[in-house]
């Protein structure tokens, strides 16, 4: 008979448990990760909360018992139970008690893995507030048998089955149709169903995707816009990766790039945005609003990859990187569970996924950001058209450009045989800049042909040194280069473009032109304030710039750090960045020109990286660093992502070769 007796509750335990594990993935994921570090399933301290937890909110038991003498009622001055009433005490209920159990209507099993002793602490004294099983006299006798059985069904459902919800009658979850006419047990309807599911990538995706449209949205290698589909630069789930690391074999690829919408609240402080736009799509949505958001430079960039990596911009000596600027985002970690990361839900994510890497931790679906307007601006533009100018331009624009105003933001690119300096002072006048410049000594040096105008307007400024060098009256500002396409770049080669729905955000605006797709080579060094560039290191430096060709079209794009506004995100180099150095050149068809160009920029971080320290901007990812890739991203972040890769995504669903995995530490 005591094989027997508990078999109702016993089923309906298991039941529940596979509910709130449907309902809360990452559950399910700690639940599976705790289950793997045992022999024996009941020895899975998880598993044990999450039964206890299942069984205090579903207990549905009720006690009878005879009053053996009068007694006052607590809490009351009069009221009496006479000696011999029948007494009927509901577990139900006081296992819901908030005075109790804190948040008593959600199901939490980690309260008891942070109180071990919950139970005996709650039945302390002449108080009994934890009964599921009954109590005195009257406890059920098969309470170690239900506990054992329990444990053993579950842990191996858990472990061997995917737990999913059921489909085949219904098309989403809808709780209204549990049948609670029996407390204690879940008639479920076939809402959750435990079996193996052995299923394609293909057939997996394809019911993944809504509206009837999937086979337009799904590309395999047997299509002919395979090979444009998968491009590097194209996809919005990993980071800005010039070395292609959301295309690798035998990967699922994620296209964001249509989830571009923008609302923006009532009083323009705020925007949700889809987390597949990019930033010249948002800059020209938002304008219609007369406002902004702190972004970086190049119109074609993914949102989700800028704040991957942290996010430089023309603004954050002043205001700070891009990252800064945002108050929350919808992530979709490897188990399905959709979660809000922000400083109050989640915040161990929300500061991971602003710095420590792109399309590490889940997919971002939406981000809440924080708008302003940005006031009108003085830009400049000097050029040396000269060889002989370039050294003195790029020692001096060193020295003295990361300790200017916190408004004035800038940088210097040196090419092969010319040199250029751009500049955005935010909120200054033409004459405020024009005094900083005449400080500067650049122009005291070569023949320069510079460029300082003011009232600029914001989108003037995003195209400065793009489109425009100067500052234009707003109704002559042609800002079309930001109305991007979701998919902006042009074909890639013979192959076929791969199309879906390619509409601009703005419609009074013209389309910008589709992007040119090359072959690129860079790397990316941090120079660190207590670790400043030596003039020999600078003249050696630009000299290694002339010496690739010209179909190279190398250059190097320096940018003045020194960043002054605080920030608490993953980014690792803030406090110290003093300056930021970028190469870049096209690579080569020929085999030979391209072998000449890898060992190129071998040479350069074979000569630099010694002299300026492993530091590098994780937005730039770089295969061939001669330095541990991760400390030179993440600095003294690592361990600390690391357990926040743990919690999320503890089997590395979500990886490149240079992500920060669960083990990392």
């Amino acid at each position: 008979m005591l094989m027997f007796a508990a078999h109702t509750s016993t089923v309906a335990s298991i039941s529940w448990t596979i509910l709130e594990l449907l309902k809360s993935p990452s559950r399910l994921a700690s639940l599976r990760h705790d289950l793997r570090q045992v022999s024996d399933h009941r020895s899975s301290p998880y598993l044990q909360a999450c039964l206890k937890e299942t069984v205090r909110r579903y207990s549905g038991i009720s006690m009878f018992r005879h009053a053996r003498q009068s007694t006052i009622c607590p809490g009351t001055n009069d009221t009496v139970v006479p000696k011999g009433s029948i007494v009927s005490i509901s577990a139900y209920l006081t296992h819901r008690d908030p005075n109790i159990y804190p948040n008593a209507d959600e199901w939490i099993p980690e309260r008891w893995l942070q109180e071990p002793d919950l139970a005996k602490r709650v039945n302390a004294g002449d108080r009994l507030a934890y009964i599921p099983f009954g109590a005195g006299a009257h406890r059920c006798p098969g309470e170690k048998l239900a506990g054992l059985i329990g444990a053993k069904v579950l842990g191996c459902l858990v472990e061997g089955y995917d737990v999913i919800w059921g489909r085949e009658e219904k098309k989403e979850e809808d709780l209204n149709r549990l049948d609670f006419s029996k407390v204690g047990s879940p008639w479920l309807e076939a809402l959750s169903i435990c079996k193996p599911v052995p299923q394609s990538l293909h057939t997996c995706a394809t019911q993944a995707l809504l509206g009837g449209d999937a086979p337009q949205r799904i590309v395999t290698a047997q299509d002919d816009t395979y090979t444009d589909a998968r491009l590097g630069e194209k996809i919005q789930l990993t980071e800005v990766s010039f070395s292609s690391y959301s295309s690798l074999t035998d990967t699922l690829v994620i296209d964001l790039a249509h989830l571009n919408y923008v609302h923006v609240s009532e009083d323009n402080s705020t925007a949700k945005v889809g987390a597949g736009i990019r930033l010249g799509a948002l800059y020209t949505a938002l304008s219609d609003y007369d406002t902004t958001w702190i972004g970086g430079i190049c119109p074609t960039v993914g949102l989700t990859g800028l704040l991957g990596a942290g996010g430089f911009n023309m603004q954050m000596r002043a205001l700070g990187i891009s990252s800064d600027h945002v108050l929350s985002a919808r992530v979709v970690t490897a188990h399905g569970e959709t979660l809000l990361a922000s400083p109050s839900s989640n915040p161990e994510l929300f500061w991971a996924i602003r710095g420590g890497g792109g399309g590490t931790y889940g997919v971002i679906t939406e981000l809440e950001l924080r708008l302003r307007k940005l006031p009108r601006s003085a830009m400049v533009s000097i050029s040396w058209k000269d060889t002989e100018s370039r050294f003195a331009a790029a020692k001096r624009f060193l020295e003295w450009a990361p300790r200017q105003s916190k408004e004035f933001t800038s940088q210097i690119n040196v090419y092969k045989s010319s040199i250029q300096v751009l500049g955005w002072y935010l909120g200054g006048t033409k004459q405020e800049l024009q005094a900083l410049l005449d400080d500067s000594g650049l122009l005291t040096i070569g023949q320069p042909e510079s460029q300082i105008t003011g009232d600029c307007s914001t989108d003037n400024s995003r195209i400065f040194g793009i489109v425009t060098d100067t500052c234009l009256p707003d109704d002559k500002v042609d800002a079309s280069i930001l109305n991007v396409i979701p998919e902006p770049f042009s074909k890639f080669g013979n192959s076929s473009q791969f199309t879906y729905e390619e509409v601009p955000l703005s419609t009074t605006r013209a389309p910008a032109e589709p992007w040119p797709r090359f072959r690129r080579l860079s790397k990316s060094f941090f120079v660190q304030k207590d670790n400043l560039l030596d003039d020999d290191t600078v003249r050696e430096v630009v000299d290694r710039i002339a010496q690739l060709d010209e179909a190279s079209e190398v250059w190097g794009e320096w940018h003045a750090w020194n960043i002054s506004a605080t920030g608490d995100n993953a980014f690792a180099w803030r406090e110290q960045a003093y300056a930021h150095l970028e190469f870049q050149a096209h690579g080569s068809n020929d085999s030979t020109t391209q072998a000449g160009y890898e060992k190129w920029f071998a040479d350069l971080e074979a000569y630099l990286r010694p002299a300026v320290g492993p530091a590098s901007y994780a937005g730039y990812m770089d295969s061939r660093i001669s330095v541990d890739p991760l400390e030179s991203y993440y600095g003294g972040n690592i361990c600390r992502l690391a357990d926040v890769k743990m919690a999320y995504d503890p089997d590395d669903f979500f990886t490149n070769p240079q992500s920060i995995r669960p083990t990392s530490c």
